[in-house]
């Protein structure tokens, strides 16, 4: 069985834990007051599955940024397995996805590429 089968009602019965729902696990919350960049998980490992939930999330966050009057030229997002990276840029109707996969090592290049994308624009 793989972990992503499980369900919470299987772990908290496999591992006799009790549930307490909470509105927040911290004190104090930090607001968004836009997105920055969107970051979805490979389907099954294979980056290119995640491509079209990641597109969907850059639209709503282009969304969100009209909405609220906020002047973000373009929207970032990524695809990622965990050990490979793929990167999208969404700018107006157009979206631009980089044809290369990136590996997670060396991580001085994919944190350079995630800096970019907050930082660029």
């Amino acid at each position: 069985m793989a972990y992503s089968d499980f369900t919470l009602e299987m772990v908290l019965e496999q591992f006799n834990l009790s549930i307490r729902e909470t509105r927040s696990l911290i004190q104090s919350q930090s607001v968004i007051q836009a997105p920055v960049v969107v970051i979805e998980s490979a389907k099954r490992g294979i980056l290119e599955n995640g491509l079209g939930q990641c597109a969907a999330a850059m639209v709503a966050a282009q969304l969100f940024n009209q909405t609220h009057n906020l002047a973000i030229p373009s929207v970032y997002g990524c695809v990622t397995s965990g050990s490979s990276w793929k990167f999208l840029k969404l700018s107006g109707t157009e979206l631009v996805v980089d044809i290369t996969e990136y590996d997670i090592t060396p991580i001085e290049r994919l944190l350079g590429i995630l800096l970019a994308t907050i930082t660029t624009d």
